[in-house]
């Protein structure tokens, strides 16, 4: 065997050994995107949990949030102010959401069972007056979804 085929057999290996590398990065690759999506949607759903035992859990939270659904302007200006930051607890999670699904690491099926529920607060009276208040303190592209869905209504 000469120099020029032993070169040759060397090149022959190197090509191999660099598809079996990209193959093993690909699947790497997968797993985490995988592991990312699982850990986001996780995510998504504590923060669920931990905003329900915020309102769910004290009765004064949840009658001063309903009322606040009802009618922004009849709460008290302290209690305007609390149900701005409740409703920012929420509001904040779909924006974080909604920028995951545009990055491709939330699905849309994901992005949309928890965009559902806050939607449907934004629709309520109160959820509107909230949004026209605050709609500047989100993302653009967010601003933009919820005022889209806004005008065409409820799906459900």
């Amino acid at each position: 065997m000469t120099i020029q085929d032993l070169g040759s057999l060397g090149e022959l290996v190197a090509a191999i050994a660099t598809v079996v590398t990209l193959a093993y990065l690909a699947v790497q690759i997968r797993a985490n995107t995988n592991a990312i999506r699982s850990e986001s949607r996780g995510r998504i759903s504590a923060q669920t949990q931990s905003y329900s035992a915020v309102i769910g859990g004290n009765r004064e939270t949840a009658s001063l949030f309903t009322r606040g659904l009802v009618d922004l302007d009849s709460l008290e200006v302290d209690e305007q102010t609390q149900f701005a930051f409740l409703f920012s607890m929420l509001v904040n999670q779909a924006n974080d959401s909604h920028h995951e699904y545009r990055l491709g690491i939330t699905d849309r099926e994901t992005f949309m069972a928890n965009g559902v529920s806050v939607l449907r607060l934004l629709r309520a009276p109160g959820g509107r007056e909230y949004w026209r208040r605050h709609s500047s303190d989100f993302s653009p592209p967010f601003q933009e979804f919820i005022g889209s869905e806004l005008k065409e209504g409820p799906k459900d």
